[in-house]
């Protein structure tokens, strides 16, 4: 008997905000894909939420994902809930290893997204072979998901922020967004400003102008 295929997760948008506005969806249907022209034309029309989402899939994950937390410190809203889980993520931006990845999911599988450090573990903890509980048959996520959480992720941290409406927060995490993209933001480094590690190969794709 042939082995069944392993399963995919049809309906991953369920568990974070659709992917883009009609508006959006205009823009990628003139241009003709989902280019940096695009993405030009989506926040000079001040689609914020559709910016963050085009970011969060266009990133690499571990720069989306930092990117994420740097969102959720900007909030300003104190120390924040699920600090362990917090810590685990960082750990695994610092050294994407399987194994930092898999202790991620070996404890967050229970928990059900709600706040933006959720989203961002379950981003990195579907990124792996199995979204299903580690005794459960194996179900593969779909690849759109990881990103598709940290937009939420982003997306409910700016509804958050103690001093700024949602769309100047989302504007200001898009400008924290840039600064990962090219490089000025990088985990390996206490500064802004200080150069990234020689020893780092998961480079920013420098995929957004700065200005």
């Amino acid at each position: 008997m042939n082995k069944p295929e392993t399963p995919t997760l049809t309906n991953s948008m369920a568990l974070g905000p659709p992917l883009y506005s009609e508006a959006a969806r205009a823009i990628f249907a003139g241009t003709g894909d989902q280019s940096p022209a695009a993405f030009s034309q989506i926040m000079a029309k001040g689609l914020h939420s559709d910016a963050c989402r085009w970011m969060a899939a266009h990133f690499p994950l571990r720069h989306a994902v930092w990117w994420g937390l740097l969102c959720l410190e900007d909030t300003g809203a104190g120390p924040a809930q699920g600090a362990t889980t917090k810590n685990l993520i960082l750990r695994w931006i610092t050294d994407p290893s399987d194994t930092n990845r898999d202790q991620i999911h070996s404890q967050t599988w229970e928990n059900v997204p709600a706040s933006p450090v959720d989203y961002l573990a379950k981003a990195v903890a579907w990124s792996g072979p199995t979204m299903s509980a580690p005794h459960l048959p194996p179900v593969k996520a779909d690849p759109q998901l990881p990103g598709v959480l940290v937009a939420a992720a982003i997306e409910t941290a700016a509804g958050s922020h103690v001093s700024l409406d949602l769309e100047k927060a989302l504007h200001r995490f898009i400008q924290l967004g840039l600064l990962v993209d090219t490089g000025k933001i990088h985990w390996s480094q206490p500064t802004a400003n200080a150069d990234i590690s020689a020893n780092d190969k998961t480079q920013p794709q420098g995929l957004f102008p700065l200005n």
